[in-house]
């Protein structure tokens, strides 16, 4: 039988280590390795499995990367906020801004970039503590996290803990967790809306200087009058859902020619 033993510290194995509570046998859960059939393995398990054996707990182990993968894929749409995620590249990775920011538009791209220990204490900022059940996965965020919390996530969190449902079965006595795919959010930006909401803001800027006319910035950007009134009406969109279209998460048929009501709450509705 393989022998398994804790991980310490040092080691950076298991970006959840320290917030990770078992909710069977109510003790943490911390990283250990399996040195079996020559292969290193590397599992959350409770103390209480430690030291007692599995028989005193349902939940046992749960395989590192399947946990950390889970959790990385449901705080990234968290990060979609170039602003949000830039100060918490500040406070964790001061070192790497400048790397970092290349390849802000794709949270996931910059959580690759990362080590270990970075990824940990992202993931802290946001996470004070996860207490695995044998049915689900119960997530209480911390302040930050609850300011930046996606709409999506809002039905399932209550006193700041979200509950999520996820799919539980074992592999050879480990659990393995999946995802539910309605939690993970892709990203589709549309790069013409983008260049609109952009030359939006530009034209806006001209007009309000009083520099040109409407007719005269027409003429001189070439665009049909029509046109340009159409990308105009894109500053007022609410500044959420200007946030959803630099992130690339808008909804898929949204366009340029759709009528946009002046009304936040309205816009919302209909976008």
């Amino acid at each position: 039988m393989a022998k398994r033993s804790c991980l310490y510290k040092k080691n950076e194995v298991g970006i959840l280590r320290g917030i990770l509570t078992c909710g069977c046998c109510h003790t943490r859960m911390t990283p250990t390795v399996s040195m079996g059939h020559g292969r290193r393995r590397y599992y959350y398990t409770s103390t209480k499995v430690k030291y007692y054996g599995y028989h005193t707990c349902h939940n046992g182990s749960v395989a590192v990367a399947v946990l950390d993968e889970a959790i990385i894929q449901i705080i990234t749409p968290m990060l979609k906020d170039a602003h949000i995620l830039n100060g918490l590249i500040k406070q964790i990775a001061p070192n790497k801004t400048k790397e970092l920011f290349k390849i802000m538009q794709h949270p996931e791209k910059v959580l690759a970039k990362m080590s270990e220990l970075d990824k940990s204490l992202l993931v802290k900022e946001l996470i004070e503590n996860i207490t695995v059940q044998c049915d689900n996965l119960e997530i209480k965020w911390t302040a930050l996290a609850l300011d930046i919390l996606p709409d999506k996530y809002a039905p399932q969190t209550k006193d700041g803990v979200m509950t999520i449902d996820v799919p539980l079965s074992r592999t050879h006595g480990v659990l393995q967790v999946t995802v539910p795919e309605a939690l993970i959010q892709n990203s589709c930006p549309n790069k013409e809306l983008i260049k609109a909401l952009s030359k939006a803001f530009k034209y806006q800027k001209i007009l309000t200087s009083g520099r040109m006319t409407i007719a005269e910035l027409s003429l001189h950007e070439e665009l049909d009058a029509g046109y340009l009134g159409r990308i105009l009406r894109l500053t007022s969109l609410a500044p959420d859902i200007i946030k959803s279209v630099l992130a690339g998460t808008q909804p898929a048929d949204f366009i340029l020619k759709e009528e946009i009501p002046p009304i936040w709450v309205k816009q919302r509705k209909k976008i």
